[in-house]
């Protein structure tokens, strides 16, 4: 799976002119808006070992984002909640991206075990959920 997703991107930068060429890390779990994302949402239920990273890839021609429905606590010092009112930093993100561009996913590296639901702040419908185990 990961392998075609890769596939994908690379096919659909190379589609687009003055796009963003798309770079995955190999090995890497993703969160993928594939095309037509804004109608179907995510694909599917994302799963990743505690203390690894997470990459966001858009497939879609719309622009999309990902951001945790769970916050963290007023005093937490991760970089990104400097961009946020205090109390309202989410557990993870990343920033709002186009079609073939891949964004890691700030924060899921220190996040515990668990269930964590999420949504593109653009497009609020669409909702999926990355399980740490």
């Amino acid at each position: 799976m990961r392998k075609t997703v890769l596939t994908l991107a690379v096919v659909a930068a190379s589609l687009v002119p003055g796009a963003a060429r798309a770079v995955v890390t190999p090995g890497s779990s993703l969160i993928l808006a594939g095309p037509g994302a804004t109608l179907t949402t995510y694909a599917g239920v994302v799963f990743v070992e505690a203390g690894t990273g997470v990459e966001f890839v858009n497939l879609d021609i719309d622009q999309h984002d990902v951001l945790s429905y769970g916050t963290r606590p007023p005093d937490d010092p991760a970089p990104f909640c400097a961009n946020y009112p205090s109390g309202n930093c989410p557990l993870f993100r990343t920033d709002l991206i186009g079609l073939a561009q891949v964004d890691p996913v700030e924060g899921v590296e220190d996040l515990p075990t668990g269930v964590y639901d999420f949504f593109c702040s653009f497009h609020d419908w669409m909702q999926a959920t990355l399980v740490v185990v």
